[in-house]
């Protein structure tokens, strides 16, 4: 999910904000966390929030604040931030009254733009510093350009010279160790006179500079080095610009990062249709039109990809979770791949991207403030489960009951299993009361049948089921509280041709009080089922 959330943002700043963000525990920190999230996309939807410009400065600002001097391109890229948190800054600030939190961030972005037109002046897009970034520099450049040009004049005229044209390879001039030098033939060199800079690989050419060019050449190197010296002297000034106000500009890309992060965040909610949750004065979750938020991704991929014509939303089945409120302890029963385990993660994930301030994908939302979340969630597809990870299993739950309180939700897939199943449900019930003892809100999946007549007599425990269609022998992944999810193995079996005789038999060997509550089960379902072909019925009359 982190990583999801990192990849909406647009530079490396805002990106470590997000894969290091956490769930806040405070109800005024999670309220304000959606405000901000909720102002980032009213922003979005009218003038944006430019952050284009912003990259990761903060070890140039440190070396410039440790009398460093940084390199012209270095530079550019801290002018360049400073100019984007101009922009910024114009924007959150643009409507106090209406989007008071992104403004105060706003307001906290330092106008430095001052460094940045400094350097913007001095410093061109190839990173070279410009004639102009001084009076000294740019006398410098006209001297130097007038004395290439007379090197290359004399030079010239050696080339013309007909007493030199059978001295040379080639009538070309080149540089060699930074002096103008023409090609003379190796066995010319007495003749031609001058200082041998470089030979070719073969020795038979020889580059040299002609002794009438070598004083012209020595001032040239002169006023080469007069320039480096001012070059240097600019980039310092301006790095010192920068190193003096290097605490202002390192506040600053703080800011820039929040400001990334808060717009991933918006992001998010946008491609989802996120909504802001009512925040509950207690612990609790009520949620309708729920859908799980990573397959709901999934399904806005499919959709760019051209996999599917049908809307996001469309493809993952909703569902309506609630716990904590009226009843503190959910009990989940139904089959396997049915969606139980997909209900856990989403009350899970969904509490914990409301407590970390984006907008949740769902109709509407309630939730309470959890400062803890555990979950033991395994693999819901996988049907055997061995020894070790029972213990494993079990010694997670162990380090939950230590910590759990009224202000935890804990999330337990297939509680009990691994082991003998009536030993499984024995300690599956002992855990779910001592857990219920603690106050904590507790979601959990389980296939033991003694744990729907256990929820069933218990104050304060809730029966859930996800649907199974015994028509088409397929999982709804449709979540109903209130009713346990039956069986369905005899059902199953005498629709797929088992003698009724056998079933006969197996009704016998689960006793009067099993058959009872299986059947009771079953007209629940079957009552649920007629009322919703009603409602749908009533509607296409509609």
């Amino acid at each position: 999910m982190l990583e999801l959330l990192a990849g909406q943002t647009a530079c490396s700043l805002g990106r470590e904000k997000a894969l290091s963000a956490h769930p806040h525990t405070q109800r005024r920190d999670v309220d304000r966390a959606l405000r901000e999230t909720s102002e980032a996309l009213v922003l979005m939807g009218g003038a944006g929030i430019p952050l284009g410009g912003v990259t990761d400065v903060r070890s140039l600002v440190a070396r410039a604040g440790a009398d460093g001097v940084l390199e012209p391109l270095d530079l550019l890229s801290v002018g360049t931030v400073l100019f984007a948190a101009k922009r910024l800054r114009g924007v959150l600030s643009a409507k106090p009254d209406d989007l008071p939190l992104m403004s105060d961030l706003g307001a906290q972005i330092s106008d430095l733009s001052h460094i940045a037109q400094s350097i913007e002046r001095s410093i061109s897009l190839d990173g070279e510093v410009k004639d102009g970034a001084s009076d000294l520099l740019a006398q410098l450049r006209n001297s130097k350009r007038g004395k290439m040009r007379h090197i290359q004049e004399l030079l010239q005229r050696i080339l013309n010279s007909s007493r030199t044209r059978d001295l040379l390879q080639e009538p070309v001039i080149t540089v060699r160790n930074d002096r103008y030098c023409l090609s003379v033939k190796a066995e010319k060199r007495r003749e031609f006179g001058g200082l041998v800079h470089d030979a070719s690989a073969s020795g038979q050419t020889l580059f040299m500079e002609p002794a009438s060019v070598v004083e012209a050449g020595n001032e040239l190197r002169e006023i080469e080095a007069h320039e480096r010296t001012e070059v240097q002297r600019i980039l310092r000034v301006l790095s010192r610009s920068i190193g003096a106000e290097s605490r202002r500009i390192l506040a600053t890309v703080d800011v820039l990062a929040e400001v990334d992060y808060i717009s991933a965040r918006a992001h998010l909610a946008d491609m989802w249709h996120g909504v802001v949750p009512d925040l509950l004065d207690k612990p609790g979750v009520e949620m309708y039109g729920a859908r799980h938020p990573l397959l709901f991704w999934q399904a806005i991929e499919k959709r760019r990809a051209g996999e599917t014509a049908k809307e996001p939303r469309d493809q993952v089945v909703p569902i309506d979770p609630q716990l904590g409120l009226e009843f503190r302890s959910v009990i989940i029963t139904g089959p396997n791949t049915g969606g139980k385990t997909v209900t856990l993660k989403t009350v899970g994930l969904m509490v914990l991207l409301a407590q970390t301030g984006i907008p949740i994908p769902c109709d509407t939302a309630r939730i309470g403030i959890f400062k803890h979340v555990f979950a033991d969630i395994g693999d819901e597809q996988s049907l055997q489960q061995s020894l070790s990870t029972f213990s494993g299993h079990i010694r997670n739950i162990v380090e939950i009951l230590k910590s759990a309180d009224a202000s935890t939700l804990v999330l337990l897939d297939e509680i009990g299993a691994g082991t003998d199943p009536a030993e499984g449900a024995a300690l599956a019930k002992a855990i779910l009361l001592a857990l219920s003892e603690t106050g904590a809100s507790v979601m959990a999946t389980t296939h033991y049948a003694e744990l729907k007549e256990f929820a069933w007599n218990r104050e304060g425990f809730q029966n859930a089921s996800v649907e199974f269609d015994v028509e088409t022998l397929k999982p709804t992944y449709r979540l109903r509280l209130g009713v346990p999810g039956a069986s369905n193995a005899l059902t199953i079996a005498g629709r797929l041709g088992m003698p009724e005789s056998v079933l006969e038999r197996a009704r016998g060997n689960l006793g009067s009080d099993r058959l009872a509550l299986e059947s009771a089960i079953a007209r629940m379902e079957e009552s649920e089922r007629a009322s919703r072909r009603a409602t749908i019925e009533a509607e296409r009359k509609v």
